[in-house]
């Protein structure tokens, strides 16, 4: 759990710099013409950034979930085969 916790907290500082990074490139690509608003890019990321973290906690979720029904399932044939064989 605290490898997973240091991972998005880095992932939250690197995202947050590289946002500036980005907004600035587009401002430089436009050559002058601000019609993105900073505020609006704010927020488009904010968003992006927030459904690709819950995707992630989803898998994360999934992958833990199915090992345990894996873990069931294999407990519960062990369990069958022990009484069949008495």
């Amino acid at each position: 759990m605290r490898n997973y916790a240091q991972t998005v907290w880095f992932s939250m500082i690197t995202a947050y710099y590289m946002k500036n990074v980005i907004y600035h490139l587009i401002l430089t690509a436009q050559a002058g013409h601000n019609y993105v608003s900073y505020q609006n890019f704010h927020y488009f990321f904010q968003f992006s950034f927030t459904i690709i973290i819950i995707i992630i906690i989803i898998i994360k979720c999934k992958k833990k979930f199915d090992r345990k029904l894996h873990y069931k399932i294999s407990t519960n044939s062990k369990r069958i085969k022990i009484n069949s064989q008495i």
